[in-house]
């Protein structure tokens, strides 16, 4: 019973991930097909509609989130990434290490859907 109730929550949660990913990347994205996040991990997987893409991609990542709340800023390290499109997984390789700094508004819903979820 336990189980159940825990595939619920975790289903639950990357329901509301992948709506707020979805709406943060409207511009690129048609559509998330598929995803699933592991906390443990700190990884994601996903598959995505991408806007000029006939063809879904699939997307795995690893990352490191962290918050600074007196800021109202939420960093991403994108640890390792791989990319089922060719150009776009060498592309996306010069994204590895780097911090991802996000401020503001989006930061602000981010940092609640976040603590809310309880994924930071």
């Amino acid at each position: 019973m336990n189980n159940i109730f825990g595939n619920l929550a975790a289903e639950s949660k990357n329901m509301a991930i992948k709506t707020g990913l979805q709406m943060y990347f409207q511009q690129y994205v048609d559509s998330i097909v598929e995803f699933s996040m592991d906390q443990q991990r700190k990884s994601v997987h996903a598959i995505v509609d991408l806007k000029g893409e006939d063809k879904p991609v699939s997307v795995d990542a690893t990352y490191a989130l962290s918050i600074d709340e007196k800021a109202g800023q939420m960093t991403v390290r994108l640890n390792t990434i791989s990319v089922s499109r060719e150009w776009m997984n060498l592309a996306a390789q010069k994204a590895v290490g780097r911090d991802f700094k996000i401020s503001g508004q989006n930061a602000a819903q981010l940092i609640g859907l976040a603590r809310t979820l309880g994924i930071s």
